[in-house]
């Protein structure tokens, strides 16, 4: 191994160690309710890894708290972008956001009606894996 490729290794090293760390921080955060904090250490993380759809869930849920509703909606629907039919609570938190931003009706055609097919789906599939 070279010069140039320990130093590359020394600080791929370092950024993990640094995710990690924001990783660590943003879950204690979380679990202490500081939404504050929460919220800057993921748009700190998310600055690094732009291709993580759970970190837009979580920066999500730390706006909804805070209640910058519209900006939740945007991260969910990211989220979504990014990965589809991952997580239904992704949708029914997108769900819950659009109610106050439009009408109810729309919200639930839009996001929880798709949130109950991907939980629907998920069972279909596992009970069918049992049954094999």
């Amino acid at each position: 191994m070279n010069l140039n490729d320990k130093i590359n290794e020394i600080e791929n090293s370092l950024v993990d160690f640094y995710e990690d760390s924001l990783i660590d921080d943003l879950y204690s955060a979380l679990r202490t309710k500081n939404y504050t904090k929460a919220l800057k250490i993921s748009n700190e993380f998310l600055e690094n890894n732009p291709d993580m759809a759970y970190s837009y869930y979580q920066r999500g849920v730390c706006k909804y708290k805070l209640g910058f509703i519209l900006a939740a909606a945007e991260d969910f629907t990211k989220c979504i972008d990014m990965k589809p039919n991952k997580n239904p609570e992704v949708y029914y938190l997108r769900g819950v956001c659009n109610s106050f931003i439009i009408d109810f009706e729309r919200a639930a055609i839009l996001n929880f009606k798709p949130a109950i097919d991907f939980l629907e789906n998920f069972v279909k599939e596992k009970t069918n894996e049992l049954l094999k």
